[in-house]
């Protein structure tokens, strides 16, 4: 709505100068139309992304998997230069279980910003999803330079270790969260795991 307001001003300030149809009454129909347009593709690219975000599909069914990223590819469309998209698709798709779409998704994000914490987690989380435990080591140690302190990312990624057989490296970054949050139920759990 926004674009739409912008455009109600842009036209006013312009008919304020001339009272007759004139070129700055046309010029200002003209800026009104151009932010309508723009204000309904906005709300066009908004309402797709909502609609396919909040479509549950049957887990493991990679048929409506592939129907919901096909849905959600159109959505990030709209506005293909804008990381937010991808990250809401990959966030819908995993908590689908539609770990390869989701994964796809992730790297769009990281391609458009590849300093986004989430579009690494997504892309992790989704590799653990696939049994990728090795890339989702590497997409873990790229959020970590992201955000260094994140007590879930050093869980899963001692984790991750865990599952490729580096125990020692998994207690590593298991103990790292000790230094900071001694207390958390999940570090407490995660050191139970490694004994």
């Amino acid at each position: 709505w926004g674009w739409v307001f912008a455009g109600f001003i842009c036209s006013r300030s312009i008919e304020k100068k001339s009272k007759d149809l004139s070129p700055q009454k046309v010029a200002g129909a003209i800026v009104t139309l151009a932010f309508s347009v723009l204000a309904i593709f906005q709300l066009n690219a908004q309402t797709s992304m909502r609609t396919a975000f909040y479509l549950q599909i049957p887990k493991g069914n990679q048929q409506y998997a592939d129907a919901k990223e096909r849905i959600l590819l159109k959505a990030e469309s709209h506005e293909s230069m804008n990381s937010e998209w991808p990250i809401l698709s990959a966030n819908s798709l995993y908590e689908d279980g539609a770990y390869k779409q989701s994964l796809a998704a992730a790297d769009r994000a990281i391609k458009l910003d590849p300093k986004d914490y989430r579009a690494w987690y997504f892309k992790a989380v989704s590799q653990e999803g696939l049994l990728d435990f090795k890339g989702a080591i590497a997409s873990r140690e790229q959020a970590r330079k992201i955000d260094p302190f994140n007590i879930e990312n050093l869980l899963h990624l001692g984790r991750d270790y865990k599952e490729v057989g580096k125990i020692d490296t998994a207690k590593t970054f298991i103990g790292e969260i000790e230094k900071f949050a001694p207390n958390s139920p999940d570090y407490k759990s995660a050191v139970q795991e490694l004994k």
